[in-house]
């Protein structure tokens, strides 16, 4: 099912609405959770991704692998897994899909 999927730590995700994030922060309805590196994350709107980067909207920021982000449709994330129009993405520590997460819903 594209809706749901597992997240990096292991925990069910459902309809994107309810995950664990790799740091194991809870994540429910994609607004509140934390990324590996610890950075706070609320409404998807304001984070850091792994390399430090800054994340606002996102709508432009760059991974931990230093791909480019743009609208949130193509990028690649720290283990260079492609993500193409949100759809498709890999954690760090897992090959794992979260299909229903949408970064520039805020």
């Amino acid at each position: 099912d594209a809706s749901d999927g597992t997240g990096a730590s292991g925990s069910a995700c459902v309809d994107g609405s309810d995950w664990t994030g790799a740091s194991g922060s809870a994540c429910v309805d994609g607004s509140d959770w934390t990324d590996a590196s610890g950075s706070a994350c609320v409404d998807g709107s304001d984070w850091t991704d792994a390399s430090g980067s800054a994340c606002v909207d996102g709508s432009d920021w760059t991974d931990a692998s230093g791909s480019a982000c743009a609208d949130g449709s193509d990028w690649t994330d720290a283990s260079g897994s492609a993500c193409v129009d949100e759809t498709d993405s890999s954690f760090a520590s897992a090959s794992s899909r979260i299909r229903v997460f949408d970064w520039s819903s805020t």
